[in-house]
């Protein structure tokens, strides 16, 4: 079995007592550790933990968070029934909550990676993620906020 969640415990993964375990992973060359401070393979390694978390944010979310901008903005500016206001509000709403979860999962992802003092490009990059996450966390929250202040009559007008 392949090892997906690196905070598991390995009696979680059924290893135990007389359990063999093989390792895998590639040796960062030396173009790879230029790009660190140190030149430490576990400076580049927790660089490498940082970029695939917001890579991965990057993927999956942020074509979510255009749809709810798209879909708020299409709201806003649309005449609907009262009954398709609340609805589709509140499917906004239910979004938005969604997209705040996988992005707060981002953030305590990042606070999980440990950057000694003397790695200071990983914990520059993790710095920079944090920020981005949370730019991403206000953009989202702002489509929210437009929402919530726009009454059904201000969305007719």
């Amino acid at each position: 079995a392949i090892m997906k969640d690196d905070t598991a415990t390995l009696s979680s993964l059924g290893i135990g007592p007389s359990s063999k375990v093989l390792l895998m992973g590639t040796k960062p060359d030396d173009k790879d550790l230029v790009q660190t401070t140190t030149g430490s393979p576990e400076e580049h390694a927790l660089i490498e933990r940082i970029s695939q978390s917001i890579e991965k944010t990057r993927t999956n979310l942020i074509p979510q968070i255009e749809s709810l901008e798209t879909s708020a903005s299409t709201f806003l500016s649309n005449q609907s029934t009262n009954n398709d206001i609340d609805k589709t509000k509140s499917k906004l709403i239910d979004t938005h909550h969604y997209i705040i979860e996988n992005l707060m999962q981002t953030l305590l992802t990042l606070d999980d990676v440990v950057c000694p003092p003397e790695f200071e490009t990983a914990r520059k990059k993790r710095r920079e993620a944090v920020q981005y996450t949370q730019g991403l966390i206000d953009r989202v929250d702002s489509v929210k906020d437009q929402l919530l202040h726009t009454s059904p009559t201000e969305v007719k007008n």
